[in-house]
């Protein structure tokens, strides 16, 4: 079934202009691009345990810039404890 106004025009469509929902109903329960890129960066830092090099070539940015998001979202290097031989 299609949603169409009973002269069979689109309800989005008046005067052959776009008129968008509101903003409020498009953007409910989106993170912003400053939580996305946090949660990605602590992905991929923990996919590569850390190591760096590695997290800055796979995120496509320097060393220092990572390094800088490191501090800036305040992530902690998890400490690893070696396991206890019995």
């Amino acid at each position: 079934m299609t949603d169409l106004h009973s002269n069979g025009a689109s309800p989005f469509l008046t005067e052959s202009r776009f008129e968008a929902p509101a903003e409020e109903k498009l953007v409910a329960n989106v993170p912003t691009l400053e939580e996305l890129e946090r949660v990605h960066i602590r992905y991929v830092l923990e996919r590569v345990r850390w190591h760096q090099g590695r997290a800055a070539a796979v995120l496509g940015i320097s060393s220092k810039t990572l390094y800088r998001k490191i501090r800036q979202y305040g992530f902690k290097r998890p400490h690893v404890t070696a396991p206890i031989d019995r």
